[in-house]
């Protein structure tokens, strides 16, 4: 039976009783007096209203109603030592698990090569990778659901809870279907995306990011027509495939595909900053060592 604070009170002394078989034994055993140990039972009985222990000999003996409420006891007791073990297993894991989120193709492409080389170092880590948009890796990291989440670094902008880094910068490819006037060029200007419809991803509107390439666009001297936003990249490839526009992506996100053409844009202001996220509070010691371990490999890539 574990001696432990919530059972050090009247129910353990009860419990020490029955098991040592005398109120001067259970004293021993709690380093209290045989005094103290009767008064205990006596409150413990008073408050259930009914004898625990036959007092009439030398040695107290469980009534038939204390010999079921120590059973109950006892399996209580069981069942509570098991549930601790159980409870300090998980927060043994959750203290070497990273929850890290993950928002397309790029992470898709590196993660497995990142997570490989993190594993030779720390290989009682482990690592639960989540797929989410670039808002629900904000709102994870600061809700402590996630402990990492790549995205990108305008949109960690005035998050003051929050810590990003740097890993790498994109520029930007307009990426049309075959049937489009761009898709025999092979540079695009920034100015030539003018009147030109564009598409993007559903909720990418309310984010900094977003912000900035209205800007970058300002900055092109072009007045963006974005005349359509999708749910996903699935669907926002797929109308692209029917020719309902074109998109600006950074080239490590678009997939390969026959029916598509990317085009490198030039001369113009678009790009995307790439970064890994955590929160400033979170003190998990294998995650700044992760993160330090994404940033290695991203600067092996530009070298």
């Amino acid at each position: 039976m574990m001696e432990d604070g919530l059972f050090r009170s009247n129910l353990y002394v009860f419990m020490s009783v029955a098991e040592e078989g005398s109120f001067s034994a259970a004293g021993r055993k709690l380093h209290v007096t045989q005094a103290s140990v009767s008064q205990q039972i006596d409150k413990l009985e008073d408050s259930l209203r009914f004898k625990l222990f036959d007092r009439a000999s030398y040695r107290p003996v469980l009534t038939e109603a204390g010999r079921y409420f120590y059973e109950k006891c006892a399996r209580l007791d069981a069942l509570y030592r098991g549930i601790a073990q159980t409870a300090r297993r998980k927060a043994d894991t959750c203290g070497r698990l990273l929850r890290i989120g993950i928002t397309g193709p790029i992470e898709q492409k590196h993660l497995p090569d990142i997570v490989q080389s993190y594993r030779v170092l720390f290989p009682q880590v482990l690592t639960d990778i989540r797929l989410c948009t670039f808002a629900e890796g904000i709102t994870g990291l600061e809700q402590h659901v996630l402990d990492a989440a790549f995205g990108l670094t305008n949109d960690f902008r005035n998050r003051k809870t929050l810590q990003c880094f740097p890993l790498t910068r994109h520029t930007i490819s307009v990426v049309c279907s075959k049937k489009h006037p761009f898709a025999v060029k092979r540079n695009i200007t920034g100015k030539e995306l003018a009147g030109q419809p564009i598409i993007s991803l559903f909720g990418f509107s309310d984010t900094a990011f977003f912000d900035d390439y209205l800007k970058s666009f300002e900055k092109d001297g072009v007045k963006p027509n974005i005349v359509r936003e999708t749910d996903n990249l699935e669907e926002l490839i797929l109308a692209v495939k029917l020719n309902q526009g074109i998109v600006l992506l950074a080239p490590e996100v678009i997939p390969e595909d026959t029916e598509l053409c990317s085009i490198p844009v030039t001369g113009s202001h678009h790009h995307v900053d790439f970064c890994i996220g955590i929160s400033k509070t979170n003190q998990k010691p294998y995650l700044l060592p992760f993160v330090r371990q994404v940033q290695t490999y991203f600067a092996d890539l530009k070298a």
